[in-house]
């Protein structure tokens, strides 16, 4: 239900704002509908061929062995099904229901139960409005959200694991939308998430801060994640996986939020690896006194600016009526700073070599925004014309406000044909460069200091357009288009529209991707795929497209003119 309601930003910041509301509407809308071309439209797939043949690292069966699909958790029983090759638990609580007194607040332990848990469908997504794709929005949602997913190989083992984080602009998205059969297949255990979203996740306020005893308020998206994986490091063992070799891995706002589980202090310890997908953008968080004072713009929209008691008023409002307030706000929802959770931005942290110590996998695709590009069209019918084209680019994401004119001079329309889609091609390139490829870049360059890094760019022109309808323009290696080459079992992704030439890319990319997660290292011993140096040994990086092969690092940032970008890309010294 959608309620009007004005929302006033900061003043001084309503028009940047504006922008990146843009952004993330867009984005999210964007996410929801390549959801459904990654295998998530099945959510009971059993395993399938992985292609080649995995590298495996398990422990010999165990004859004796009880039942696998019942584990005793920290909680109690939970038993899940067998399905082909794996086996699937859906639907546990990691926490607490955020509800009541706990909305607002850091989620606390699930409760014990006696009887057995049977873990044979997914909890309900986090509460989130519209996507503006309602055909993939999550079936269920409700604030009681923070459930996740296990899936194990059938045999008795002790496996690698690695936990996925969705995206979806921190507004969008479920875990429940993502299986990865071919995954699994090659002797891992995944685990896939939900956490609050929107206002919900990550409302901060100066009522709500006076309360905690950090003395912040915000992030509770991220500290639901944090539960998460203490709730994987505590049981996990009893699902074959290994507790003491746990990746991380997440796409767009998931690989935000594996950038920000690199430095936050909360984090330490709870996982091994880290694998950053399209996660690079906007690096430099809100300060606790910028989100409070959009908490405070928010509080008033809802009508509890003025109560004596604002956490209670605004615990005592309904679902939708946040929700509503949520959709006409037009800021981008990210973590903010706060000393107990992330006492530096992403950007300051990084360049500090105050990353976790732990190998990296760190990349973006070669077409990012064209994605959110194709949307507006489809909502709008109709390619960028030159005449937008500075403003197109005032709007996208990473592009100050004092460089929007040089970049129009440094994007000239022409570079890009002379057919109707110039523009439209000219606008995304700025969005893919300034919002991903270079901010990528740096954080790589930072990464490499101290952390055995590798870098890749997801290349392949031709992967499936995962559109409902054609954009009027070539889609390219958009956002979000290699999570099909990782996630959903073999005859569906073929079914979308995946060549033989692309399912073997996609199976060299499943063994990069389990070979990391099992050793640090991402080439698998003995695979016929291309070796992928590291960005310590080698100025290099993985170009994956059609072929697999390594790029220079140099030859990237010309491409992407990262030279051009460096001031909005580099963060000033002392700057947080």
């Amino acid at each position: 239900m959608h309620i009007s309601s004005s929302y006033r930003g900061v003043p001084a910041r309503r028009a940047q704002r504006r922008a990146r509301g843009t952004y993330a509407s867009t984005l999210a809308g964007a996410l929801a509908l390549v959801l459904a071309a990654t295998g998530c439209g099945d959510n009971n797939s059993p395993g399938v061929d992985a292609g080649p043949e995995p590298t495996p690292d398990a422990a010999a069966p165990d004859a004796a062995a009880s039942d696998l699909s019942l584990v005793d958790t920290a909680e109690g029983p939970v038993r899940g099904t067998a399905e082909g090759e794996l086996i699937a638990f859906r639907g546990i609580p990691y926490a607490a229901p955020p509800t009541g007194a706990l909305r607002f607040a850091p989620p606390e332990a699930p409760a014990a139960r006696d009887q057995e848990l049977a873990a044979d469908a997914y909890g309900p997504g986090c509460a989130q409005g519209p996507s503006g794709t309602p055909d993939f929005d999550p079936a269920e949602t409700d604030e009681d959200c923070l459930y996740l997913n296990v899936f194990r190989p059938a045999e008795a083992g002790t496996y690698p694991v690695m936990v996925w984080i969705h995206g979806g602009a921190f507004v969008n998205g479920a875990g429940d939308a993502y299986e990865a059969p071919r995954l699994v297949a090659r002797d891992v255990v995944l685990v896939t998430i939900n956490y609050r979203l929107g206002v919900l996740g990550f409302l901060a306020h100066p009522a709500l801060s006076a309360e905690s005893e950090a003395e912040a308020s915000g992030g509770y998206g991220i500290m639901d994640q944090q539960a998460a994986l203490a709730w994987v490091r505590d049981n996990i063992a009893g699902f074959g996986g290994d507790p003491d070799n746990v990746t991380i891995f997440g796409e767009s706002a998931g690989g935000h939020s594996v950038l920000t589980h690199l430095v936050s202090p909360a984090s330490e310890g709870l996982f091994h690896k880290a694998i950053v997908q399209s996660g690079s953008y906007e690096p430099t968080q809100r300060s606790l006194a910028d989100a409070e004072a959009l908490g405070e713009d928010m509080a008033s929209a809802l009508g509890c600016a003025d109560d004596d008691d604002i956490p209670a008023c605004l615990r005592a409002l309904s679902t939708e009526d946040i929700l509503a307030a949520q959709a006409a706000s037009t800021y981008l929802y990210l973590p903010n700073l706060r000393p107990d959770l992330l006492p530096q931005s992403i950007a300051a942290a990084l360049a500090d070599d105050a990353a976790a110590d732990v190998p990296i996998i760190i990349g973006s695709n070669l077409d990012e925004a064209r994605l959110f590009t194709a949307i507006q069209i489809l909502q709008t019918g109709v390619l960028v014309p030159e005449a937008a084209y500075r403003d197109a680019i005032a709007a996208s994401i990473g592009v100050p406000a004092d460089m929007v004119d040089a970049a129009v001079a440094e994007y000239p329309v022409s570079d890009y044909g002379d057919g109707a889609d110039a523009t439209t091609l000219a606008v995304s390139a700025v969005g893919t460069d300034a919002g991903f490829a270079c901010h990528a870049a740096t954080q790589a360059g930072h990464l490499s200091d101290g952390n055995a890094t590798y870098v890749y760019e997801f290349a392949d022109r031709d992967a499936p357009n995962l559109l409902p309808a054609d954009p009027g323009f070539d889609l390219g290696a958009a956002h979000a288009l290699e999570i099909s080459y990782l996630f959903g079992a073999e005859a569906e992704v073929v079914t979308r529209g995946m060549s033989s030439e692309q399912l073997a890319v996609s199976n060299a990319m499943l063994g990069y991707w389990t070979s990391f997660a099992r050793t640090g290292d991402p080439s698998p011993e003995g695979s016929q795929a291309p070796a992928w140096p590291s960005r310590n040994d080698e100025d290099s990086l993985l170009s994956i497209g059609a072929t697999i092969e390594t790029q220079s690092a140099d030859s990237f940032a010309e491409f992407h003119r990262c030279a051009f970008w460096a001031p909005a890309t580099t963060p000033a010294p002392g700057v947080n």
